[in-house]
C-alpha cells in the first residue's frame, strides 16, 4: 500500500508535537539510531559536518532538528514544548524530560531517533575537540599562574597572559555547555497516521 507524498506529509504534520532539546553528546542510553534509516556511516560526511560545526553550529533550527518518535504521555514537560525554535538559542529550549511511564516505555531501546546519526557522531567529535582545547588552556592558565606567583607579579605581561587564559577558559566552557545539546522535533507515534 502506498500513499501520495502530499498525504504522507499531512499525516506527518498531524503527528507533530513540537520542539524540545536533548543532550546529543551523551544521549539517553535508550536512544536508537538506524531503525528506519540504517545507512552506513559515511566518515567523510562526519568529517565535513565537524568542519561545518567549527564555522557555525546550527543546533537550534526547525530545519536542522532531529526527529524523534515518542508518545505524548511519555513527555513530562509537555507544557514546555515549543511550536518553533527558529527565534531561539539552544539555551532557551527546554530539555526533554520523561514521565515515569515514559522512562519505562523507552527502556528497551525504544527512544527512536528517526535520523541524525551522522550529526550525532560529528557533534561528539566536535565536542571532544572543545574539551581538548579546554584542557590545554587550563594547563596554560595553571602554568602562567605559577609563573606569576614565582615573580610575585600582580600586574604586567604574565598577569595579562593569566587573564587571557582565564577568559579563553570561560569562553570554551560556555561553548562546551551550548554545543552538547540539539533541538529535537517530536512526533507522536500514538497518532493514527496510516488510516
Amino acid at each position: 500500500m502506498s500513499f501520495p507524498l502530499e498525504q504522507l506529509r499531512g499525516k506527518k504534520q498531524d503527528a507533530f508535537i513540537g520542539y524540545l532539546s536533548m543532550n546529543l553528546y551523551d544521549p539517553h542510553k535508550q536512544a536508537t539510531w538506524g531503525r528506519y534509516n540504517d545507512r552506513v556511516v559515511n566518515d567523510s560526511w562526519v568529517a565535513q559536518l565537524v568542519n561545518d560545526f567549527t564555522k557555525r553550529l546550527d543546533n537550534c533550527t526547525n530545519e536542522d532538528s532531529l526527529e524523534v518518535a515518542v508518545r505524548r504521555e511519555w513527555i513530562k514537560n509537555i507544557d514546555s514544548i515549543l511550536p518553533t525554535v527558529n527565534d531561539k538559542t539552544i539555551r532557551d529550549v527546554p530539555v526533554m524530560e520523561f514521565t515515569p511511564e515514559g522512562r519505562k516505555a523507552i527502556e528497551p531501546d525504544n527512544l527512536v531517533m528517526l535520523g541524525g546519526n551522522h550529526r550525532r557522531l560529528a557533534l561528539k567529535e566536535f565536542v571532544d575537540g572543545i574539551k581538548r582545547q579546554l584542557e590545554s588552556w587550563k594547563v596554560k592558565h595553571s602554568e602562567k599562574e605559577k609563573q606569576a606567583d614565582k615573580a610575585s607579579e600582580i600586574s604586567g605581561p604574565i598577569m595579562d597572559e593569566v587573564n587571557n587564559a582565564k577568559m579563553k577558559i570561560d569562553w570554551l566552557e560556555k561553548k562546551l555547555a551550548l554545543s552538547q545539546h540539539w533541538v529535537i522535533a517530536l512526533y507522536d507515534i500514538g497518532t493514527e497516521y496510516l488510516i
